[in-house]
């Protein structure tokens, strides 16, 4: 598990996981994040799962700054599930090993289960939006794979 905090939200990233209970899964990275980060979430959350097959999931905690929130020792989650094509943004063509990989905005970029490499964090993971990579990126397929 690995995270990432930002200024709006807090960002999981879970490799292997299965979202088939989306509820027992935030739970318990909820407790994962207080027993091992020392991050104890409090009060109303909208909760964007972004689940990839080959990946695993990737959770977006962002706090919601409600006035009349009745019980902020508490944590509520209001949790929406996203189906999503995760890509590893990688820094140069030479570093896509893979059979294919896009072109888009002057970046590269490899779908993870294309991967050939074992160790996937080599490149950034691109969650959202990439779709829209897929469908208007150039598809540029690889000879050194």
């Amino acid at each position: 598990m690995r995270v990432k905090c930002l200024d709006d939200k807090l960002i999981v990233y879970q490799k292997g996981a299965t979202t088939s209970n989306l509820e027992e899964l935030c739970r318990n990275i909820i407790n994962k994040l207080k027993k091992y980060y020392n991050i104890d979430l409090k009060g109303f959350y909208n909760v964007n799962i972004f689940e990839d097959i080959d990946y695993g999931v990737v959770i977006e905690f962002i706090l919601e700054d409600i006035d009349f929130y009745y019980d902020y020792s508490k944590v509520d989650l209001h949790i929406i599930k996203k189906e999503a094509n995760f890509l590893y943004r990688i820094p140069d063509l030479l570093d896509l090993n893979a059979n294919y990989g896009y072109y888009y905005h002057n970046q590269y970029y490899v779908k993870v289960k294309e991967m050939k490499l074992p160790n996937w964090d080599f490149g950034e993971l691109i969650y959202q939006n990439t779709n829209e990579i897929i469908t208007n990126g150039k598809l540029i397929k690889c000879k050194f794979a």
